[in-house]
């Protein structure tokens, strides 16, 4: 099986998926900067609103999502199914939970800036996989080939 992206936005590896969550009668495109720095699979503030995610029918964490920009407040979506373009197929990954996270967009400050920041493909879904990023020949692919 092989997943494969693309250079996005300040030349970062992306992944776009199809997102479903039956139990919030969600199933729509997402892209996913993948991002091996990350825990797990996150649902940005921004994309939350597009796919029309209720945080009000999630788990609230006791504690947030802590990044560079400091803590925020992160809610736990379960039952979510990533389902990806592969080999000419469709790959489905299952999670238990994916979070979502929920900035305070009262300041506008932050506002704005929660417009750029991107959804994430966590480490709990790219562990499973081998992750071959090279900018030099523009390559993005996750694959369940052994490369050694």
């Amino acid at each position: 099986m092989k997943i494969k992206g693309y250079f996005g936005r300040f030349d970062a590896p992306f992944v776009k998926a199809r997102l479903v969550c039956a139990r919030l009668a969600i199933d729509s495109s997402v892209r996913l900067l993948i991002d091996t720095g990350a825990t797990e699979t996150i649902i940005s503030d921004n994309d939350a609103l597009r796919l029309g995610i209720d945080n009000n029918q999630l788990q609230k964490l006791k504690k947030g999502v802590t990044g560079i920009g400091g803590e925020v407040e992160t809610y736990s979506m379960s039952e979510v199914k990533l389902l990806f373009e592969a080999d000419e197929q469709i790959y489905q990954a299952e999670f238990d939970k994916v979070l979502v996270t929920k900035h305070n967009l009262e300041d506008e400050r932050v506002a704005e800036m929660v417009k750029w920041i991107p959804s994430l493909l966590g480490r709990d879904f790219l562990n499973r996989f081998s992750v071959i990023i090279d900018k030099r020949v523009e390559v993005v692919l996750i694959t369940d080939e052994y490369l050694i």
